[in-house]
This record gives structure tokens, sequence and C-alpha cells, in this order.
């Protein structure tokens, strides 16, 4: 309508008075209420989307990462390999990936003893494993060279408290706590223990105190009897180490020497064997290697090799058998030192005289520690237990 007509009707009054109409008040709000619940839909959905994109995304990481495990684990298992097979006098031998007994576990025999050939410390090593399934994880009890064993779990354990009592047939003893980690606990045996496994009757009960529920081993029980008594020429592998060594031989004096000529024939290639733990002695068998005990190095991350001259070079344990307690370190000295000569004399006899010469603290001596010494003494007993020559 034109605007006179427009002014006659009133027209514009009445739609001023709309505004305030109780109806469009009502459509009004139910309008505001509308557009606030699509607004607040449209977030709730932007944020399950999010969530959901971010759930995916990270299923999509965890799923490459378990990928990932799978595959490096299935390379693992293709370099674990046998070398020999079991025979009526061995037991079958079995390659290590060079990772480690603990890395390999899923790789190897269950319920069954092997030789297992560590390629990185280039020991053999006798090994009896058998895995314990729990409701939400693994349990590998490992029996290592009839001197140790091991507890590794599939999750990591913090705060895990290391077994301290063990019952063999019902007598109590304490096995050595060597090292606690997050997933593995490994345990050492003495003479006392080691004897009880092989007279082992019937039980096993592992427990953290005396007084606290054990854990009992059963299933077991029958191999790790015939674990323990296994002699060492079933499953004890030579070194190749030892075979690419050309140590020098000396035939025996046939008329005794004195204890001064002996000691200073042997002072050039003795060397203080020192470690972030402490410190013992060795010798030069050949220009670069030296031979000391296992138990002065096992499980050191550094080694330094002190000549009788004071001079110090940094070594590397390129073979460490904890069950003969015999070690080889490899050096790279600048300065050269005498090998000392090994001859093996098999007509050893009781009441021979013998010296024993070492230098355990040469970087130490301050502190009252020996270096450069030697004792003697007489072959009290020659004796073979369980295939070893004891003097």
């Amino acid at each position: 309508p034109t605007a006179e007509r427009r002014q006659k009707s009133g027209y514009r009054a009445k739609l001023i008075k709309g505004k305030e109409h109780p109806s469009m008040k009502r459509l009004l709000a139910v309008s505001a209420l509308a557009l606030i619940a699509a607004a607040s839909s449209s977030k709730a959905y932007s944020r399950e989307f999010n969530q959901q994109t971010i759930f995916e995304v990270a299923r999509g990481r965890a799923s490459e990462s378990a990928e990932e495990k799978r595959k490096k684990e299935k390379e693992r298992c293709l370099a674990v390999a046998e070398v020999a097979p079991k025979t009526a006098v061995s037991l079958r031998k079995i390659k290590g990936s060079g990772e480690g007994i603990i890395a390999d576990l899923k790789c190897l025999p269950l319920e069954e003893n092997f030789a297992y050939l560590d390629e990185k410390s280039g020991t053999s090593k006798l090994i009896f494993v058998s895995k314990v399934s729990a409701l939400f994880a693994k349990t590998w009890l490992i029996f290592e060279d009839q001197s140790s064993f091991y507890l590794s779990f599939s999750m990591r354990i913090d705060n895990q408290p290391p077994f301290r009592n063990m019952r063999v047939d019902g007598e109590s003893y304490s096995p050595r706590v060597k090292n606690v980690g997050k997933k593995t606990n490994q345990y050492t045996f003495d003479r006392s223990l080691i004897r009880a496994f092989k007279s082992l009757e019937s039980s096993i009960e592992l427990a953290t105190d005396p007084g606290y529920r054990p854990w009992k081993v059963v299933r077991e029980i029958p191999l790790i009897k015939e674990h323990f008594a296994m002699k060492r020429s079933q499953w004890k592998e030579k070194s190749s180490y030892l075979d690419q060594l050309n140590i020098p031989s000396l035939g025996v004096s046939p008329s005794p020497l004195a204890s001064t000529e002996i000691f200073k024939n042997a002072l050039p290639s003795l060397v203080t064997v020192e470690t972030e733990r402490g410190s013992g002695s060795g010798f030069f068998a050949t220009n670069n290697y030296v031979f000391t005990n296992s138990h002065v190095v096992a499980g050191s991350k550094k080694v330094d090799v002190i000549g009788y001259d004071k001079n110090a070079s940094e070594a590397k344990v390129v073979y460490d058998d904890q069950v003969n307690d015999f070690a080889i370190l490899k050096v790279n000295t600048r300065n050269k030192y005498a090998p000392l000569p090994i001859c093996t004399k098999q007509d050893l006899v009781t009441a021979s005289p013998i010296y024993v010469i070492g230098s355990p603290g040469a970087a130490i001596v301050d502190k009252g520690y020996l270096e450069n010494s030697i004792s003697g003494g007489l072959i009290s007993s020659v004796r073979y237990i369980d295939e070893q020559l004891f003097i």
C-alpha cells in the first residue's frame, strides 16, 4: 500500500505493536534456543571429531609401533639359528642374535636344555628356559650355566622386590642378588646352593623374604634336575677367541728356578685391571690380549689396563666365562709389553712349590692395595670335581 493508505489504515502502528506481541516473543525465544542448540551440537561434534581423530592417530601410531616391534622380533629370530643338532653326547647348539639371552627369549625353545652361543661375549652357556603365563603377563624362568638364574617379566615392574629366600627340598638358602631391573632379576648360586640343585629331589620354592608366601616351581622340576645333572663336556663350547690367539708357549724348566728369578721374568707381563667397581690382576698372554678373572670385569662398562710401567690403556671384554671365572680383554697399547708364556704341565704333584704373582691395585697403592706382589707355597692337593681340575 501507499504511504497515504498505510497512514490512514494504521498499518505502521500495527507493525510496531506486532513486535511486542506475545506470539512474536515466543517465536524469537524458540529461534534463539534453536541457534544455541545448533551451536552446542556443532561444538560437541567438533570435540568428538577431534577426540576421535586423536584416538585414531594414537591407535595408528601404536599399530605402527607394534608392527615395527613385530618386524624387529622377526628379524631377531631369523638371526637366532641352530648351528648343531642334539646328539647322544651333546645338546643342540643355538647361535644367539648378538643382543643377549633376554632379548632372544621369544626366539628360543622352551622346556628344553640347550647350549646358547652368545655372539656378543663369545661364550657358550647351558640354558634351560620355562615360560609361565599369568592373567596379564608372562614370566620366563631361565637357568644358566648351573651357576645363576634369571626371572624375566613381559611387563615392566617398578619396585619389584627380589627373591631373597629359596627352599630346595625343604632346606633354606639365599641366592645372591646380582642384578635387579625393571623387567629382569638376576641371581647367582654359591657352592652350597649348586650342591643342593645337583641333588634336587622334588621341590623348589622362591619367596621375597622368609615367612612370605612362596612361588612354587612344580612343572619344571624334572628338567631342572636334568639340567643340573649334566656334565660340562656335554655342553661346554670352546670360544672362537681362544682359537684366534697366538699364545706363546714355554717348556718346563728342567731345574727349579729361584723365586726372585720367577718374579723378575713375570713382572713385565703383569697388569692391574681397573673398573668402576674396583680392580684386580691380569697378565699379557699376547701383545694385545690380557687374561684376567671374570669376577674382576663382569658387568663393567669401562675397563682400564695399567702396565707395570704405570701407563694406562682402555680395554674391551671380548670373552667372559663366569663358570670358570675367566675373561679375556683386548687392549690397544702404544707400548709393547712382553706376553707371559704359558705351559700346560700334566704331571702336577702334591707338595710341589707354587707361586702366585699379581698386581691387584697398582692404581690405588696409596690406599694400601698391593702392586706387583708374589706369594709362595706348596700344592696341597690335586683333584678333579665334575671334570674340573682343582689345585
